[in-house]
């Protein structure tokens, strides 16, 4: 049996609804009202704040993990009168009663924790945290458009017909996948034989934890968030966490570890790989470990990957350094490496135009 594995990256879903790819949040949160994100950030490396080569060119990970970082072991000293206007804001939040509710549960926690236990400071990062997490979470929580849908139905034809089996590795918080397949379940997550298994180890926008239960396939809104009666509601988005094997500890009772096994199943597996708008960052070492591991087994037994199709809206300057990468993380032979640089929705078409793909897919 002929197992395909599709790996969906941003890139997959900027074009779609206009999520931006992690570099462009910051870029975004800049010309926000974010209030504690702005100035814990703007508190890193200089005294006078980020440039602005930083703000855009950032990667999300790298904002979480220095927000991370500072909040565990303060690397500035802010001076007096600065800690003060932080303590303040803090309480002003968590004590007026005529701010709308989803910023009064939002900085609700401030009221349940012992007000001696953080400095003002650690509350700086903290809220920063909330607040950063919250911003993903606004931005990733989009309905896939009518007029898009069938691009993603094409897309899972096309990869469909490549083998006998498809399963998805999507490291997107949005669920626009989701809803472009009639049946799906998370692997790891569900026990179920029936319909497309999708694997996600950055977490996703309907997944939510409420005290020690947690819940998925659920819509949610960010008035769910927060502090109410004394049970912390909380989005499960896995990929904001500095160290992922601190989601064991952090996420108490969430199988992480089970879906980085379920991860690792399904690109062993594998006879073909379709990636779309994913770079392999080097901030997700996790998944590049993985994959080296992967190869080294394959290595040993001698099973190199059939093909690769790699979906890049890059330059085609690009191409070598692409192929270059995949090397390294696939065992596989150059001759099966097909890079394509333009965007996935114009390939798709593209592909589905040839007499080849239309016989695949049964003429369509």
């Amino acid at each position: 049996m002929s197992n395909v594995v599709l790996i969906l990256g941003a890139g997959c879903s900027a074009g779609s609804v206009g999520l931006p790819v992690d570099k462009d949040f910051l870029r975004r949160t800049a010309n926000s009202k974010k209030y504690f994100l702005q100035k814990a950030l703007n508190k890193l490396y200089q005294p006078d704040g980020v440039s602005d080569y930083h703000w855009s060119s950032y990667r999300l990970e790298i904002a979480w993990s220095e927000i991370y970082a500072n909040q565990k072991t303060p690397k500035i000293i802010l001076k007096p009168e600065e800690i003060e206007e932080i303590y303040q804001q803090l309480r002003q939040y968590a004590d007026d009663e005529r701010n709308e509710k989803r910023k009064k549960k939002y900085y609700s926690f401030f009221q349940y924790d012992d007000e001696q236990s953080r400095s003002p400071y650690e509350y700086l990062f903290k809220f920063a945290e909330w607040e950063l997490r919250t911003t993903v979470f606004e931005e990733c929580n989009k309905k896939l458009p009518d007029d898009k849908k069938h691009l993603y139905e094409k897309l899972l034809e096309y990869c469909k017909a490549l083998g006998d089996k498809l399963e998805i590795v999507s490291f997107n918080y949005d669920t626009l996948i989701e809803e472009a397949l009639q049946n799906c379940y998370y692997l790891g997550l569900e026990d179920k034989s029936e319909g497309l298994g999708i694997v996600k180890p950055h977490g996703s926008v309907n997944w939510m934890r409420m005290g020690p239960r947690m819940d998925w396939n659920s819509s949610y809104s960010l008035v769910d968030f927060g502090y109410e009666n004394n049970i912390l509601c909380e989005p499960l988005l896995l990929g904001l966490i500095d160290k992922k094997q601190d989601a064991l500890k952090d996420f108490e009772n969430f199988p992480f570890s089970e879906i980085l096994k379920c991860m690792h199943q399904s690109l062993w597996e594998a006879h073909v790989v379709v990636i779309i708008g994913y770079s392999f960052p080097t901030g997700d070492r996790h998944v590049r470990n993985i994959l080296k591991k992967v190869k080294s087994n394959r290595k040993n037994r001698d099973l190199p990957l059939e093909k690769i199709i790699m979906v890049s809206h890059s330059q085609d300057s690009e191409v070598n350094n692409i192929k270059a990468d995949l090397r390294e993380l696939f065992y596989i032979n150059d001759d099966n490496i097909e890079v394509r640089t333009e965007r996935w929705e114009e390939w798709i078409l593209s592909v589905l135009k040839t007499e080849s793909s239309r016989k695949a897919i049964g003429g369509v």
